[in-house]
């Protein structure tokens, strides 16, 4: 597991004339990691890096850059939630249709659902400045702003304004971190996750990429309840994937979104919205998908997919035969996704999210991402079947 790293001056070795960190009433997983961590700085004596300040891992014998955590801390921020904790960060895509850059919040959908993204409905933030004091900022929406939420992945993207977006900038000093989109985060890669662990002071740790899993990373940095919706940020600073959970049911790793997958959901969906070419007649990229009727159902059981349970319109699966594994299907607003993994259970969201999505598209591999059947490619009849949808663009969403 990574190191924990406290932003709250409290917690550096200066705190106390021998040294040694105070102790304090933190998770016992957490307390473990911070009791190891240093941060050193041209007072200490001990110089790492070009300009003294950097911090240092004694577990690992690494260290990681002070100016990178100062960065990416100004993106950071806690989700306010009246039935559960989070984190989110500020962050900007690249620019768009609309020819500048599409910024704003970014947390998970568990954290921030489809009640607090109605119109009407005030976010509240919570950042810290460089002196490690909190300050609340209110983030409106109406029915000009543009948000997206995906269940299956869990995740969940809110516009900021253009004018909120640099009174954020210039005022608060806030930063919106760019995101790595044009290569593919690799195995073994070291990451770092700034989060409010149990909701409390912003905190920092770093950890490596342990697995890639259809649509998700699998890492081992280390997080803790109210850390869901952290950014997950590369050596050089940039969001490479959003945390969203601990996985203890098999693997017993952490689970983020690997945002290159995520910056082509919202970045095809906002070019429709910028262009008016939603064909629902809403200003807000739909959240659910249709309701299909009984022809279209029909129409996809004529494919080959069959609804998993009886009234289902979501999942399907495409059922196995003699040398044939079943895929299965899940339907969401923005496209279609498959997995050869089943369900555990297939009523039960957190179920679904364990398995290893792909997602369908004209430009995606058809070769398993993770699992037993990493790197195989789907039967003939389901590679005719995954075209056919793509064929059908948005006839089914």
């Amino acid at each position: 597991m990574g190191q924990l790293l406290s932003s709250s001056p409290s917690s550096s070795p200066s705190s106390s004339p021998s040294g040694k960190k105070k102790k304090k009433k933190v998770p016992r997983s957490l307390a473990m990691e911070q009791q190891e961590a240093m941060l050193v700085s041209h007072t200490t004596g001990r110089q790492t890096g070009d300009d003294g300040n950097e911090m240092f891992m004694p577990r690992s014998g690494k260290t990681v850059p002070l100016s990178l955590f100062l960065r990416a801390r100004r993106s950071a921020c806690k989700v306010h939630n009246p039935t559960s904790m989070g984190s989110g960060f500020l962050l900007a895509w690249p620019a768009t249709a609309a020819g500048s850059e599409l910024v704003g919040l970014m947390t998970n959908h568990h954290v921030l659902g489809y009640d607090r993204l109605a119109a009407g409905e005030v976010i509240q933030l919570q950042f810290c400045d460089e002196h490690g004091k909190t300050f609340a900022v209110a983030l409106p929406v109406d029915r000009t702003t543009f948000r997206f939420t995906c269940t299956l992945l869990d995740f969940t993207f809110v516009q900021i304004d253009g004018a909120q977006a640099q009174q954020l900038l210039t005022e608060r000093g806030l930063q919106f971190l760019n995101c790595c989109h044009q290569s593919t985060t690799i195995v073994g890669q070291r990451v770092h996750i700034l989060q409010h662990p149990r909701g409390e002071q912003l905190s920092v740790a770093t950890g490596r990429v342990c697995d890639r899993w259809g649509s998700d990373l699998f890492h081992d940095v280390t997080t803790d309840y109210g850390s869901s919706g952290s950014m997950i940020i590369n050596d050089r600073g940039d969001a490479v994937g959003l945390h969203r959970a601990r996985r203890t049911t098999d693997f017993n790793v952490n689970v983020g979104v690997d945002l290159l997958h995520v910056y082509d959901k919202i970045g095809r969906l906002y070019r429709q919205w910028c262009t008016g070419l939603q064909t629902n007649g809403t200003i807000m990229a739909p959240f659910r998908p249709s309701i299909l009727s009984e022809e279209q159902l029909q129409m996809l059981s004529g494919l080959g997919l069959k609804p998993a349970f009886p009234g289902s319109l979501q999942l399907f699966v495409s059922p196995s035969s003699l040398f044939v594994t079943a895929l299965w299907f899940y339907r969401t607003s923005h496209g279609w996704y498959w997995t050869p993994t089943e369900p555990a259970t297939l009523l039960n969201l957190d179920h679904l999210r364990e398995c290893n999505w792909m997602k369908i598209a004209p430009s995606c591999s058809l070769r398993v991402v993770g699992g037993y059947w990493s790197g195989q490619e789907p039967a003939t009849r389901n590679i005719h079947l995954i075209n056919k949808l793509i064929a059908s663009g948005t006839t089914y969403l």
